[in-house]
């Protein structure tokens, strides 16, 4: 590689990286606008997705990246991919993240060490729901998971934690669902515990990340079809007729998906 492509190779890897920082809420426009090379490497072999991990914030940024198709199986100088990564920095949110787009626990590093191989729970059981739903992931268009992402954040959004509780769930079933708040607690109790991947002994009330409701969403689609998730966001819309995604108004990519 010549000098000058080198510099460009640079200068685009560090666009990207800072708009992925400072700049979150136009990434995907941004991305839409400009050609990025989100499998670039900077000097260390690291991708852009394995700077985000080593960020340690939450994970919209990487669900972005991999949406618009970022490798997750790049390896960097020391042979470490992002699963790697994201088991160093014992995110679990992450994990999923990365196995539900596709991310290979079987690559090792240049020391020979799988992704999992030092950590310190055992991934068996995240490792088989993932990949027992990975058909109904695909599915899950990436208008649809933006949707949902929506939804998520707005059923969360007076703890504004990004985890989804009891409490808040049952609330949004009384709003949406019309339920007595008895029946709603219920319910809201019944899908985080069946929807919980991760377990924490110390969590007093049981909690869901993003990743795991994703997770649930597509058993419900398994066992029901996409069209009760459809059906769901159609719902959801009418009653929240606010907001409308700008990427749905002005057709293109994000239309051609479904």
């Amino acid at each position: 590689m010549d000098a000058k492509n080198a510099l460009m190779k640079r200068e685009n890897f560090q666009e990207l990286l800072d708009t992925v920082k400072d700049n979150f809420k136009d990434m995907r426009q941004r991305l839409k606008e400009k050609t990025f090379d989100l499998d670039n490497q900077d000097e260390n072999g690291k991708t852009v997705l394995i700077n985000v991990i080593e960020m340690r914030n939450f994970t919209e940024q990487m669900w972005v990246l991999l949406d618009y198709m970022a490798d997750p199986n790049i390896q960097d100088n020391e042979g470490k991919t992002a699963l790697h990564y994201a088991c160093a920095v014992d995110r679990k949110d992450m994990i999923i993240c990365l196995l539900l787009f596709g991310a290979d626990p079987e690559i090792a590093d240049n020391e020979e060490k799988k992704p999992f191989e030092d950590y310190r729970d055992d991934m068996t059981n995240i490792l088989e729901q993932v990949n027992s739903i990975k058909k109904e992931f695909i599915a899950l268009t990436r208008k649809r998971r933006k949707f949902l992402k929506y939804i998520f954040d707005e059923t969360d959004k007076e703890l504004g934690s990004k985890l989804l509780s009891e409490h808040t769930l049952a609330a949004f079933y009384e709003k949406i669902n019309k339920e007595p708040s008895e029946d709603a607690l219920k319910d809201a109790h019944s899908f985080i515990t069946n929807a919980k991947l991760i377990k924490n002994q110390y969590e007093e009330a049981p909690t869901l990340t993003f990743e795991e409701f994703i997770v649930a969403i597509c058993k419900i689609v398994k066992y029901n079809g996409i069209k009760v998730i459809d059906e769901f966001i159609d719902r959801f819309k009418k009653i929240r007729v606010k907001y409308v995604p700008q990427e749905e108004e002005e057709g293109g990519e994000e239309k051609k998906e479904d």
